[in-house]
């Protein structure tokens, strides 16, 4: 009886692991399958590794060896490129990426991080959605000392400046500039925040930061965009002539000349049509002391004069 009792087990254990050989063996051919059948890039043929693609994922749903976990991976990775380069959606890839953050190292998990917050902000328009990875993102960068942090600082500024979080974006730059003070980044952050002053009708904050900025080290371009943003402040508070003034200066480094010249000749108009009017006034009022001209008024004359 104990020897029956040996052979069940023993014939038991062997059936576990000839069926675990032959599922291992199954999903190989299949992942090799999977990858043929994509290479060739036809849709019939992404479609065929789709279905394959999920099929496999099921039958590796209960087994979480750590082989298993790789093949997973696999599977999952081939399946958020079909989604991304054959059916062109984006929102599915996002959720494969989810599941493969989930059983992903260290280092993959971090980039697929930024992959998501790529697609929130380019193809799915989902700018909240990507300000919450970044700022997943740029904890780990922190914690780890990663040198994109300055980059995903840029990016979550710029993403908190297109949903009108103003405050939250110049606190933002003023961690930029605490953590990363040589960063590349750090300057056009810093327009940013000026704009935002500009978008909230603060005009002098938005010219002390741009005054500010002409006092580092910049490019031409940024030389001419500060400028003219200068320009435009100073045209909001109606300083014409200091707007003409840094409208010119914008002409030499600015991305776009044209539109720089447009407002050049509109400050001139305004310029021109004021002094126009200047003298229309100037000369009503000499007209007027003309005619009642006498001598008690010769010291008011010259005055106006």
């Amino acid at each position: 009886m104990k020897n029956n009792m040996l052979r069940s087990l023993f014939l038991a254990l062997f059936l576990t692991l000839t069926l675990a050989a032959c599922q291992e063996e199954r999903v190989s051919i299949a992942l090799a399958d999977i990858e043929e059948l994509m290479s060739q890039g036809s849709a019939p043929s992404y479609k065929a590794a789709e279905k394959l693609a999920y099929d496999t994922l099921k039958k590796l749903k209960a087994n979480n060896s750590p082989a298993a976990i790789e093949e997973r991976r696999t599977v999952l990775r081939a399946l958020i490129e079909i989604k991304l380069k054959f059916r062109q959606d984006p929102q599915a890839a996002v959720d494969l990426l989810k599941q493969l953050a989930a059983i992903a190292g260290p280092e993959e998990r971090y980039k697929i991080k930024l992959s998501m917050a790529n697609l929130f902000e380019n193809e799915l328009g989902l700018i909240t959605e990507a300000v919450f990875v970044l700022q997943e993102v740029i904890a780990t960068a922190e914690k780890e000392g990663r040198d994109d942090l300055d980059e995903n600082y840029y990016r979550l500024i710029k993403d908190l400046f297109a949903l009108r979080k103003y405050e939250q974006c110049r606190e933002a730059v003023h961690q930029l500039s605490l953590k990363c003070p040589d960063s590349p980044y750090l300057v056009r952050s810093r327009l940013i925040e000026a704009n935002s002053f500009f978008i909230q009708e603060e005009y002098h904050k938005a010219i002390a930061l741009h005054r500010a900025l002409l006092e580092e080290p910049l490019t031409p371009e940024e030389q001419g965009t500060v400028y003219f943003e200068l320009g435009s402040s100073y045209q909001m508070l109606n300083e014409q002539k200091e707007a003409l003034g840094y409208y010119k200066l914008a002409l030499k480094g600015h991305k776009n000349p044209q539109m720089v010249q447009n407002h050049i000749s509109y400050m001139q108009i305004l310029l021109d049509n004021a002094n126009v009017e200047k003298q229309i006034r100037r000369s009503k009022l000499e007209q007027a002391y003309l005619e009642r001209a006498s001598p008690e008024n010769e010291h008011e004359m010259r005055l106006i004069r």
